[in-house]
């Protein structure tokens, strides 16, 4: 299977110290790459990571005092991973919302994994948005680590989306 990770961009994957996201998407991409997956992460140009690596950004973020508008680089960082969503079978996002406006303009499957603190701020959007999503809480372990996730499919409980509950 064709997968893309997409990373913030605020650390790199894995952190060296901070960075729980950037974690948990470190431990997720090496699992599938251990598995068999052809998976591209999507993360800071310094990441360490044995999938294919596309970075609009050399380094983490968080460290750069030139940058001051994060918001930009996520948002080239998403135009670049959805103008190539063909090559994927699924997309999973660990951005936080930002990516959920592209998901009605492609054909992969879509999977979005939220920390704890976004998930008020996006259950409104699925109440008028026209994105093919239900919120779904799916607490389990991460690859035998307590790190605890909210996931977000297109269709929750369908046929597609339970073929890859074997990820969390």
């Amino acid at each position: 299977m064709w997968i893309a990770q997409i990373a913030p961009l605020w650390e790199r994957v894995p952190p060296p110290t901070y960075g729980g996201i950037e974690l948990v998407v470190g431990l997720l991409t090496e699992e599938l790459v251990r598995r068999g997956h052809e998976v591209t992460l999507f993360a800071t140009g310094e990441s360490q990571t044995s999938a294919r690596l596309g970075s609009v950004y050399p380094q983490a973020m968080r460290l750069d005092s030139k940058v001051n508008a994060y918001d930009i680089y996520n948002a080239i960082q998403l135009e670049r991973v959805y103008s190539k969503a063909d090559q994927f079978d699924i997309i999973h996002s660990h951005v936080d919302y930002s990516a959920f406006p592209y998901v009605q303009f492609t054909s992969p499957q879509f999977a979005q994994t939220l920390q704890r603190r976004a998930i008020k701020r996006v259950q409104n959007y699925f109440s008028w948005s026209g994105v093919a999503g239900q919120l779904s809480g799916i607490y389990r372990s991460l690859l035998a680590t307590s790190l605890m996730t909210e996931t977000v499919f297109p269709q929750a409980g369908s046929e597609q989306a339970n073929q890859f509950a074997f990820a969390f």
